[in-house]
């Protein structure tokens, strides 16, 4: 399997990922640093970017999902004050401001 290549059936588990913690919704283990977040997020947009995989139509249709949850952990992950809440507390899910 080509891990710059979403699988096939990927969405059959994407509800999941609502339920998984910031660290593993980017695939990094806890504490990774605010450049280790960044880093992963654009690999996985990338990666699930619909302009970039070409017939895969659950993709296009999904692709705001998929977003919406990195884009969440990437913002706590990156953010000071939600990064060091969120490190406090992980099991309790996410936190805002």
């Amino acid at each position: 399997m080509n891990p710059d290549k979403p699988p096939e059936n990927m969405f059959e588990n994407i509800k999941s990922w609502e339920n998984k913690s910031f660290y593993e919704r980017l695939g990094l283990s806890y504490g990774a640093t605010k450049e280790e977040v960044i880093k992963a997020f654009k690999k996985l947009s990338k990666k699930y970017h619909p302009d970039l995989v070409s017939n895969n139509e659950a993709l296009k249709e999904n692709y705001g999902e998929i977003q919406k949850l990195l884009g969440e952990a990437k913002i706590v992950l990156t953010g000071n004050n939600g990064k060091s809440k969120f490190d406090d507390r992980p099991n309790e899910g996410p936190v805002y401001e």
